[in-house]
Parts: structure tokens; C-alpha cells; sequence
């Protein structure tokens, strides 16, 4: 069975405590991470319209490559801006 992205952040929360072997324990700290980011920072946002319009313009759609569609290159983009640290 495939893992949730709630359990993919718990597991990475449990491993960066040196304890991965408990990862159930962190799925609320992960839910809580996961809602935080429900509404995207200014720069998510300006980076998703961003690669979408590049998407729109052909850029990025390599068959064998990830991302394969407008969506996930859109969320990939977010997500990019939002490790970047910028308000």
C-alpha cells in the first residue's frame, strides 16, 4: 500500500529524531505541518501561476520525466518556493 503524504512527513519527522522505527507517533506534528501550508505564501503562489504559464508555453514536458502533468510541475514549483524561505 502506498503511503500517505501525512505518513511520508511522520516517517521523515521520526527519522530527524533518530527514532524511525515510531513514526506513528508523529502523525499529528505532520498533519499540523501539512495544514500549515493549506494556504501558500505569497511566493507559492507567484511560482505556481508561474510554472504553469511555462507549462502552458510547452516548457517542461519531458515524457519519461517528472513532473508528467501541468498539475504536478504547478505543485513541485510551490513547494521549491516554499523550501526557498522567502516570504
Amino acid at each position: 500500500m502506498a503511503e500517505s503524504m501525512i505518513e511520508r512527513v511522520a516517517r521523515v519527522l521520526a527519522e530527524r529524531r533518530g527514532n524511525k522505527a515510531v513514526w506513528e507517533e508523529d502523525i499529528a506534528t505532520a498533519r499540523a505541518a501539512i495544514e500549515a501550508m493549506r494556504i501558500p505564501a505569497s511566493a507559492m503562489t507567484a511560482a505556481g501561476i508561474k510554472r504553469q504559464v511555462a507549462w502552458d508555453y510547452g516548457e517542461g514536458r519531458g515524457v519519461d520525466e517528472y513532473p508528467h502533468t501541468s498539475e504536478q510541475a504547478v505543485y513541485t514549483a510551490m513547494i521549491d518556493a516554499a523550501l526557498e524561505d522567502k516570504p
